[in-house]
């Protein structure tokens, strides 16, 4: 079947279940919006600068963990929008950003506003990827969405010349690549196991691979707290992810973020294992690498995170387990807990201790402007709202701009 590239990449997105592209309208990429429009299959707000469509392309990718997608335009355009990828990167939220480019006869000539995306973005995202025939158009955002979502998530970038819109082709469309999730192996749950029951003060840090994995299966949680229970662990959700535990929950060990109270890291520092479960680590979390101390901790490191890329990268972890942290808690619960578990009560207890004492560090306000302690049902209740009222908040003048756009382009 023969049709033009921008209804291929149209077809594409709408392949990837994509329901809503952020932009700022440009020429370089006019004939996509046109094909979007023509198509209306998927809502295309536009936004006021490249930073904020940026942005809401992050957040659309973080409350969804699949990947948000914004377009923006070549030069300026980009520029604009390069903070949203800086902070996409850092944050492992998965992003897809179409940029517009020169024309490719101008190539290398210093065309207006051209520049060099693959040397310009290296630093910012996971990929960028070039589409300089018409064959590549559909395999490059099937490509771009398996590497945004996969491993540690992160933003990536499409760039497609002006001229190619408008060019027809018959290359295939490339469907939506199965969702790739990474087991652990026996003989490091056998090891993970024989470190949980040695430790009589372990610390369970928990971080956003859980909450990722939160998202596709609605068990995580009831599974985590199974296991806090169970095995009798204190959990700690860490920086910016507070809702991963209900924190009137007895097991709920404290918040491990920036600028933790010093009664509570101070008691946090007697621990005997560190279990950073879907926990990336970070200066945030590791209290500036001084706990755990980098690149050698000072106390044995488990580090499970599903990319084998970003284990041991900074840290010297004693077990290391590139999988799926919600893999690894259904194992655990599988393998059941061992018998003396109930020895680690006064630590868990006492670590909860010193967190009621301190309701501040913890505690969200309500719309009633009452404080409010995080839960992970509250959560997702919470995010949910922020998604439909960022759609609401976008529609009226997202309508406006986009007709107003499409008549100029035209």
């Amino acid at each position: 079947m023969t049709r033009t590239v921008a209804r291929l990449l149209a077809e594409s997105f709408e392949a990837h279940d994509v329901d809503q592209i952020y932009c700022v309208p440009g020429e370089s990429y006019v004939g996509l919006t046109s094909a979007l429009i023509e198509r209306n299959s998927i809502r295309v707000i536009v936004c006021r600068h490249e930073g904020g469509a940026g942005y809401m392309a992050v957040a659309d990718g973080r409350l969804r963990d699949r990947a948000g997608v914004v377009m923006v335009s070549r030069g300026p355009g980009l520029s604009n929008a390069m903070v949203s990828l800086h902070s996409a990167y850092h944050d492992a939220t998965p992003v897809v950003m179409l940029i517009g480019q020169v024309e490719r006869s101008d190539f290398g000539r210093l065309a207006l506003q051209e520049q060099n995306y693959s040397r310009l973005l290296s630093d910012v995202t996971k990929l960028v990827i070039e589409v300089n025939a018409p064959e590549q158009a559909s395999e490059a955002i099937a490509r771009a969405f398996h590497v945004a979502e996969s491993g540690t998530p992160g933003p990536v970038a499409v760039v497609v010349p002006e001229d190619i819109f408008d060019e027809e082709t018959d290359a295939e469309l490339n469907p939506l690549r199965p969702r790739v999730a990474s087991a652990p192996r026996t003989e490091d749950l056998d090891r993970l196991v024989t470190m949980l029951a040695k430790a009589e003060r372990p610390l369970v840090l928990v971080g956003g691979a859980l909450l990722a994995d939160a998202v596709h299966d609605n068990t995580v949680f009831a599974a985590l707290n199974r296991l806090a229970e169970e095995w009798v662990l204190p959990i700690n959700p860490t920086h910016r992810r507070p809702q991963l535990f209900d924190a009137t929950h007895p097991n709920y060990g404290g918040y491990m973020g920036i600028r933790v109270p010093p009664e509570l890291i101070g008691e946090m520092k007697r621990a005997d294992l560190i279990v950073a479960l879907g926990e990336r680590l970070s200066d945030s979390v590791s209290q500036s690498y001084r706990f755990p101390a980098a690149p050698q901790p000072q106390l044995p490191l488990v580090h499970i995170w599903p990319d084998a890329n970003e284990v041991g990268r900074v840290w010297r972890p004693d077990l290391g387990m590139p999988c799926s942290p919600y893999e690894v808690i259904k194992a655990l619960l599988q393998d059941g807990a061992p018998a003396d578990a109930g020895k680690r009560r006064g630590w868990v207890e006492g670590l909860h201790a010193i967190h009621r004492k301190l309701p501040a560090s913890c505690t969200a306000i309500s719309a009633s402007g009452r404080a409010r302690f995080f839960s992970p049902r509250w959560s997702v209740r919470w995010a949910q709202a922020c998604r439909w009222r960022l759609q609401r908040h976008c529609a009226g003048q997202a309508l406006r701009s986009l007709r107003f756009s499409a008549m100029a382009a035209h």
